[in-house]
């Protein structure tokens, strides 16, 4: 799969399809988002502070630019199997790198892989995605949506003001099974 910041968008649509345009509810944690992309987030990657307005105002293209730079090669998923990289990086998007990598790991480590789970994308786990691609390619998605299922009902248990996200949230895991 070849992945460019001008592509990402047709690449893995469903990501974006479910980021979609500009919001600012009161009830996200993210503040002001556009594309997926948070009003801090941009502002990293501007390397100054931005305003609602901005992040409101930011292209298709920009946001693009850093799916692909920060959600996609730095931590690591474009040198995953095909089969896994669209839920991967959509985990990447949604909960972060370390605990999109922490799910990935432990549906592993359940398929039989020897690897550590340290939350990040090394060797060992790419070998790991690998060959539980190739043993088990109708189960690993399947089980990979089942943890991030775990994982969106274990913040409504913690906070339970985010009871009105959860429904959204298991429709976006189930979306790739």
């Amino acid at each position: 799969m070849i992945v460019s910041k001008n592509n990402i968008a047709q690449v893995f649509p469903k990501t974006f399809a479910t980021e979609g345009g500009y919001s600012n509810r009161k009830e996200d944690r993210g503040g002001p988002t556009h594309f997926g992309i948070t009003q801090s987030t941009l502002a990293e990657w501007r390397c100054r502070a931005v305003t609602p307005e901005e992040v409101q105002n930011m292209s298709m293209a920009e946001a693009c630019a850093i799916y692909c730079a920060w959600y996609y090669v730095k931590p690591g998923v474009n040198v995953l199997p095909e089969l896994i990289q669209p839920v991967v990086f959509d985990m990447t998007v949604n909960h972060g790198a370390q605990r999109a990598t922490d799910i990935l790991q432990k549906v592993l480590i359940r398929l039989g892989a020897h690897i550590v789970n340290d939350r990040s994308i090394g060797k060992a786990t790419v070998e790991a995605a690998k060959k539980a691609c190739e043993q088990h390619p109708n189960d690993i998605v399947r089980f990979i949506s089942e943890r991030r299922e775990d994982f969106y009902n274990a913040i409504v248990r913690n906070d339970p003001t985010q009871q009105e996200n959860l429904h959204g949230w298991i429709d976006r895991a189930r979306e790739f099974v």
